[in-house]
């Protein structure tokens, strides 16, 4: 805000710093306000379990056990291709109620995005087809593969007690097979949990076993892709990112997009999108190119002794020849 002085013959403000004949006024003359904001899901988060619970009902069901777990904060919509399945009661809710909504939507390959209402939208992860296919020359400006270890285990270790006496019980399940396995180059990672919830050996391990099975689905090439401005494109969808490679060919590798960022002003500029790609998605897609038969998982053979005879002899050299 900016202040200016305006002269006015015939206007006189007693006591005013302003001279005679002179009005001071204030005009806005714009301004940038920052704001973060985040949707209604942080509400879920912050609700936290005061203590471990276990799904209610005799025959609980994944999206009637979501549906309880935040009804408090939203309505909750399940889209076409979600197949809902039965929950065991020996499933433990401990602390996190957002994080078992997102558990327990895992298991019926299922995840949520909020609507423009308001409300929570269960979408499944796979068998829906790209609403979008950005390739060189139709939209992409550019784009980056991203992997990390960060959350990469090979064995996880499920803790709990006995209901009779309060001993320990522990349960136990390793990655044996793949780079990641235990005890291979990935080294030793292991991940912990625990909860007063689970009483048996049995219970123990089969947590552990479905924490391992959830990561080996999980496993995923990020990418980061920048567009030219599309602004319906939104978290959840699924889109195919045409990939350059050598030689000019192109790869063309679908992904769920996990988050969304656009900018510019007053023009939109690009949009900026992170892309999960699951493993088995970019090994279909690189098998598909014209190199994709070439490629193999271990090194090729040295072909050096193998070149044939009429070749000759590579010619001596002497280092006061050379120019």
């Amino acid at each position: 805000m900016n202040g200016y002085t305006l002269p006015e013959y015939g206007y006189l403000e007693p006591d005013s710093a302003a001279a005679p004949h002179e009005r001071r006024t204030f005009a806005f003359t714009g301004a940038v306000v920052d704001v973060d904001a985040v949707d209604l899901t942080a509400d879920v988060d912050r609700d936290k379990f005061l203590a471990p619970q276990s799904p209610a009902g005799t025959s609980p069901t994944v999206l009637g056990e979501v549906t309880r777990l935040v009804q408090r904060h939203f309505p909750m919509v399940v889209d076409i291709g979600v197949t809902d399945a039965s929950v065991s009661r020996k499933l433990v809710y401990d602390r996190e109620r957002l994080e078992a909504v997102q558990d327990l939507l895992a298991n019926i390959n299922a995840r949520f995005r909020m609507g423009g209402d308001g409300e929570m939208r269960v979408y499944p992860i796979t068998g829906t087809d790209p609403v979008w296919r950005v390739e060189p020359g139709q939209g992409l400006v550019s784009v980056h593969r991203k992997q990390t270890i960060d959350g990469l285990y090979n064995c996880w270790v499920v803790e709990g007690k006995e209901g009779a006496n309060g001993k320990p019980v522990t349960g136990t399940a390793y990655l044996r097979t793949g780079l990641l396995r235990w005890d291979g180059p990935h080294g030793r990672v292991p991940d912990f949990y625990s909860s007063e919830m689970i009483t048996t050996w049995s219970q123990a391990v089969a947590y552990a076993e479905t924490l391992r099975d959830r990561q080996a689905a999980s496993c995923a090439v990020e990418l980061e892709v920048e567009t030219v401005p599309r602004p319906e494109i939104q978290a959840g969808d699924r889109i195919e990112v045409g990939c350059p490679m050598p030689a000019g060919h192109v790869v063309y590798l679908p992904g769920e997009v996990v988050s969304v960022s656009a900018g510019g002003s007053p023009i939109p500029g690009p949009t900026k999108f992170t892309v999960s790609c699951a493993y088995q998605d970019v090994a279909a897609a690189i098998g598909r190119t014209p190199f994709g038969d070439h490629l193999t998982s271990s090194k090729p053979a040295l072909t050096w002794d193998r070149m044939p005879s009429t070749w000759g002899a590579l010619p001596a050299l002497t280092w006061n020849n050379l120019p």
